[in-house]
């Protein structure tokens, strides 16, 4: 099934912190004037768009932070999909952090997603890659709290690709999905976004609880 507009995309970033998998997944309605393009020019395009201000976020002796961007249609189970395998020289990131060690795996810096209705519960984003400089007895300090905030205002409400996906625009929503399934029972757009200002962690990368 082609993507067309109001197509439901799901866009997951894959990438690494140390050792430990760690990715972002965002689901978006499609908008737009465009034809024949696929899920991975989607791909391409979303982290051609997204590529500054999540490396910005990312320590420059970070390693592979960033590897793939996966891009599947949740409106149709046999609709299209895509990867973008994001290039070596662009999987690290950016900020200097020399002198700062890693936090654990498990810290992030997260963020609420609002949104205006009780169709679905409000959206949650978890960003790890913090250093110690980054928190200040458990809350969040300017520097990575401004980074979040930039990739957050990149990505909502509306994500206006270009090259290879010229024309498309995605705009940001938040599902709801049937557990057994994972077809799409509701969704609506996002509305805005509130960043916790404390450090926040996520039980998936703890040692033992899988990544």
């Amino acid at each position: 099934m082609a993507i067309t507009e109001g197509t439901l995309l799901e866009v997951t970033l894959d990438g690494l912190f140390g050792t430990t998998q760690v990715m972002n997944v965002w689901q978006f309605e499609v908008g737009g004037t465009f034809s024949g393009i696929t899920a991975g020019s989607v791909a391409n395009a979303w982290w051609q768009h997204m590529k500054s201000s999540y490396r910005a976020l990312v320590s420059d002796g970070s390693g592979p932070a960033f590897t793939r961007v996966k891009v599947r249609d949740l409106s149709d189970p046999t609709g299209d999909y895509g990867e973008y395998a994001v290039p070596t020289n662009e999987q690290a990131g950016t900020r200097s952090t020399a002198g700062s060690e890693f936090l654990p795996f498990f810290n992030a810096a997260g963020a609420r997603l609002t949104v205006g209705t009780r169709v679905t519960r409000p959206g949650q984003k978890r960003f790890p890659w913090l250093v110690e400089t980054d928190s200040q007895s458990g809350v969040l300090t300017a520097t990575p709290t401004t980074l979040v905030n930039n990739i957050l205002d990149a990505a909502i409400p509306t994500l206006t690709l270009g090259a290879p996906a010229l024309g498309m625009d995605l705009n940001s929503i938040v599902v709801r999905k049937d557990p057994a399934t994972g077809e799409v029972t509701a969704y609506q757009p996002v509305t805005g976004w509130a960043i916790n200002p404390y450090v926040t962690s996520q039980v998936s990368r703890k040692r033992g609880k899988g990544s």
